[in-house]
């Protein structure tokens, strides 16, 4: 036997040792053994799947999503909920069912789940919407239409914007920062188109400015700061230790009480 033989003798004892192992698993379709399956006795529900591709993290399959934070139960998604997003393109009824929905298409459009092609002249869109494949919204950018009766709709605004009447446009921001709880006292309000921001003093932070972190500023009044909070001493409190707390003494001796040294009259 030369020397080409010899090496392609070893090829294939190689080969064949490879496909033994192979065969002598508990194949899942990925060359998975049974005892390394990511996916083994994990508590999926009946409407999830287990992934071996995601490490043996639980999906959800079509139609549904994950009722909260947790991903451990897979609910009904509503697909015609989505507003923005309706899947039968304004041009036909959407009606949701466990795990999917259908569409009802309205005059000109064919019968299909998303009422696509365009079979007449004739043409009609879901009230509140208009142009050629009933693309336009009524309501503008920022609101939706939704339905009234048969024929008729109301405009449903965004989040940040409002109108004059409920057929009206949603083209007017709501100017958040004069509402009382917009941002803290320890943050300036800044309006934007639609929403806001709080720019805030230092040392505070969060969407409203109402968290503080002593990394970045000391506690006020002697507190301790332990992993960014403060831990206030006696008769103090609040996020920096700003705050006093009135005790039985300061009812009884007129001026006694205290103030922190940056309060300001």
């Amino acid at each position: 036997m030369n020397d080409t033989q010899m090496e392609a003798t070893r090829y294939i004892g190689f080969a064949i040792l490879i496909i033994e192992l192979l065969c002598s698993t508990d194949i899942k379709g990925y060359g998975v053994a049974a005892e390394e399956d990511p996916c083994k006795g994990k508590p999926c529900s009946l409407t999830g799947e287990c992934a071996i591709s995601r490490l043996g993290k639980c999906t959800c399959k079509k139609g549904f999503k994950f009722e909260d934070e947790t991903n451990t139960k897979c609910v009904d998604m509503d697909e015609c909920g989505s507003h923005f997003h309706d899947p039968c393109e304004h041009r036909g009824i959407c009606h949701n069912f466990v795990g999917g929905y259908s569409c009802s298409c309205l005059q000109g459009w064919s019968n299909d789940s998303h009422c696509y092609s365009n079979v007449s002249s004739d043409t009609r869109c879901v009230p509140g919407y208009e142009g050629p494949r009933c693309q336009d919204s009524m309501c503008g950018h920022y609101g939706y239409s939704e339905t009234v009766g048969v024929d008729d709709y109301r405009c449903i605004c965004s989040e940040g914007w409002t109108h004059t009447a409920e057929k009206g446009v949603c083209d007017i921001d709501i100017d958040e920062c004069k509402q009382s709880d917009a941002c803290s006292d320890k943050g300036l309000c800044n309006n934007t188109d639609g929403s806001y921001a709080c720019v805030c003093l230092s040392g505070w932070n969060g969407a409203n400015c109402s968290s503080y972190n002593c990394t970045v500023r000391p506690c006020e009044n002697g507190g301790t700061c332990v992993d960014g909070h403060c831990l206030c001493t006696s008769n103090w409190a609040g996020n920096d230790c700003s705050s006093y707390v009135p005790t039985d003494l300061d009812t009884l001796i007129p001026g006694n009480r205290k103030f922190s040294r940056t309060e300001r009259w």
